[in-house]
């Protein structure tokens, strides 16, 4: 409210303090009554609104002092109780009104507020009783009697009912809804008329007032429920005055005289201010309350959607979802109204959540969960499930979460979907380890080819030395037989060189096995077999076919590389006298050549290594057979040019079987056989 208007309700209350000062006094029956004492509540009040500069106190304080002296004197007081009287009302007023204007500048906002006037009012009860002990030694000629009473009672009750009529209370929309506001106010004014009443249920309606000004002051506005009890404490009093209603009749009761019954007024004045303050500003502290949490949760959510590339996730103590961001939509699927009120495992993949409580030693529950890992470590890769049913994988970290008193209230849990992250990382570790592997095949082929080309080379270097000198002399027969042993190794050693670069040029660049063709594996097996009965005579080779024809899509010639490139390794890995079998075989899906041997084997442990490019079994080495690698890798190579692949069991030291597979006619490929004719 405006400064003039401010003034302008002190100038008012401080003509009401005079006006009522001479009216209490002209209608109180005795000097002792309670209501024989000037108006103290309105001219503090008064003082306490006008500005504070120096010398206003007085300007409000010494008309109302004169005004009070006056009263007195109309009244009859003596001589020394006008004195009195007067002095003290400026000294009550100036001050009461500094102290006033103090502590609660008249402002009831909140519980401080209600504290500071009790305590105002309190002392300047204590300075009215003061006061009215001195008059009652000016009136009375003895300490003892009923005027300090009179005096406290009386500041006390007007300054705790009239405060509220000028001060800044809060202002809020009604709680109540229009029916419950129209039901208060019939109550009310019921009640007050009741106790207005000359005989009847008034004591009754006295006890129930005070509860309907509260469900007022709660419920309606503060304004209309202090107007109610403005109201009811103005008619009561003035029927008290004329001898009727609840108070007389209550009076006559429990015996009191008129006396009494004026401390049962002022009494009932001071609860009823007090309880119809106190439920208002309860109601504007709740309110306050519920708009200042609504306006956390509002910040809250706003900030939980203001973070769309994270799922942010509210967790109470049980278990269930309290808060979801825009995230969880976006990352996992879910619309708000899925999950808020739902378990918050059901955010987890089947089995997921107990192999988290398996891992921290803790329930399988939601919130030991989340407790442990707070407590525990800043974040754990977790598997959670999409609403449709679909899986992926997440990073997941978990705050606590605490009430107003500080208490555990659930957690916070933010998660980020790091599936790609993870694939990513897992093909850079892949990429890396064929790179790890790339460079140790390097450096196997730079060793198994620097000692495969130093051999034949060392021979035909030796063998060629020998044939120069040998022929600087006459050549005889026994010559010419060393001779043609040492053209002979230079021609085995040559070839070595040569079936070496070829390999090595196999293997850099497989031909495109474009255009294909309609192979009989059978005729394939047959010349790969008979090739190495050339190559390698005295093998023991088992040759097993159906009588029918195997057909597969692909290159013959390349074919039959791949599998003399595992029969040569069949030979040269069985000491002795190789014993071989070949056998091919057909479902509905491929085609298969196994070639057995009973040779070396291969060790577990190597069985995935063996055909890489340049790699070659522990044991072979050991055993110093000569080979650089290649042969499986090629043959692998060419397989996998047609959709087929290459299989290896085999136990150390009883011999290996390699599978050469190739999908049959029309799986995987669209040429058909040809047609028997």
């Amino acid at each position: 409210m405006g400064m003039l208007r401010i003034e302008r309700i002190g100038v008012g209350l401080a003509v009401l303090a005079a006006v009522t000062s001479f009216s209490n006094l002209q209608v109180a029956p005795h000097p002792e009554h309670v209501l024989a004492v000037w108006s103290v509540g309105p001219a503090v009040i008064a003082a306490s609104l006008l500005p504070a500069a120096r010398g206003v106190g007085l300007a409000v304080g010494v008309p109302i002092g004169l005004a009070v002296a006056a009263a007195y004197w109309t009244a009859g007081y003596p001589p020394a109780a006008v004195l009195l009287g007067g002095v003290g009302a400026v000294a009550l007023t100036v001050w009461g009104g500094g102290v006033l204007r103090r502590e609660v500048g008249l402002r009831l906002h909140d519980a401080n507020d209600l504290g500071h006037l009790l305590s105002v009012t309190g002392q300047v009860a204590l300075a009215g009783a003061l006061q009215g002990a001195l008059m009652q030694v000016a009136v009375a000629g003895e300490v003892v009697g009923l005027m300090p009473f009179s005096y406290a009672a009386t500041a006390a009750g007007s300054l705790l009912t009239m405060v509220p009529l000028v001060a800044d209370l809060p202002d809020h929309p009604p709680l109540g809804g229009r029916r419950e506001r129209r039901a208060q106010r019939v109550l009310a004014a019921v009640l007050i008329v009741l106790a207005l009443m000359p005989a009847g249920a008034q004591v009754l309606s006295l006890l129930l007032l005070p509860s309907v000004i509260a469900w007022g002051a709660l419920r309606v506005s503060a304004r209309e429920s202090l107007a109610q009890m403005y109201v009811a404490l103005v008619s009561l009093m003035c029927a008290t005055l004329l001898g009727s209603g609840a108070f007389i009749d209550a009076g006559g009761a429990f015996g009191l005289d008129d006396d009494g019954i004026a401390y049962v007024v002022t009494g009932y004045a001071l609860v009823l201010a007090l309880i119809a303050c106190s439920a208002l500003l309860f109601a504007a502290d709740q309110v306050e309350r519920t708009e200042s949490a609504a306006q956390q949760r509002d910040l809250l959510q706003q900030v939980l959607d203001a973070t769309p590339g994270a799922a942010i996730v509210g967790i109470d103590a049980d278990g269930d979802i309290t808060d979801v961001n825009v995230g969880v939509r976006r990352l996992l699927g879910y619309e708000s109204s899925e999950l808020l009120g739902a378990p918050a495992a059901r955010l987890y993949a089947d089995g997921e959540l107990a192999r988290l409580a398996r891992d921290l030693h803790v329930r399988p529950e939601v919130p030991a969960v989340a407790e442990a890992l707070a407590r525990g470590r800043g974040s754990v890769a977790v598997t959670l499930r999409r609403a449709d049913g679909s899986t992926r994988q997440h990073q997941l970290t978990f705050a606590p979460l605490h009430d107003a008193a500080g208490g555990p209230r659930g957690h916070l849990a933010t998660s980020e979907d790091v599936t790609e992250l993870l694939s990513a990382t897992r093909a850079l570790e892949e990429s890396l380890a064929r790179q790890v592997a790339v460079d140790r095949a390097k450096d196997a082929f730079v060793s198994t080819v620097s000692h495969e080309l130093r051999t034949p080379l060392t021979s035909i270097l030796g063998n060629t030395e020998l044939v120069a000198d040998m022929l600087e002399e006459p050549v005889d027969d026994a010559t010419q037989e060393v001779l043609k042993g040492a053209v002979a190794r230079i021609g085995r050693g040559g070839d070595r060189l040569l079936a070496l670069v070829d390999d090595l040029l196999a293997h850099s660049a497989v031909e495109d096995p474009i255009p294909r063709e309609v192979v009989d594996v059978a005729d394939v097996v047959r010349d790969a077999c008979a090739r190495l009965a050339h190559v390698a005579g005295g093998s023991d080779v088992e040759v097993d076919l159906p009588e029918h024809p195997l057909h597969v899509v692909g290159r013959r010639g390349h074919l039959a590389d791949a599998l003399g490139h595992v029969l040569e390794n069949a030979v040269k890995f069985s000491p002795g006298v190789p014993r071989i079998r070949v056998r091919a075989e057909s479902d509905v899906e491929r085609v298969s050549i196994l070639v057995q041997d009973a040779g070396i084997g291969i060790p577990a442990a190597e069985l995935t290594a063996v055909v890489e490019p340049f790699v070659r079994g522990s044991n072979a080495m050991r055993r110093q057979i000569q080979g650089a690698g290649l042969g499986l890798g090629l043959a692998r190579t060419i397989l996998g040019g047609y959709g087929g692949s290459l299989g290896l069991e085999s136990t150390e030291g009883a011999g290996t079987c390699v599978r050469l597979a190739l999908p049959a006619p029309g799986v995987g490929d669209s040429a058909e056989p040809p047609s028997a004719t």
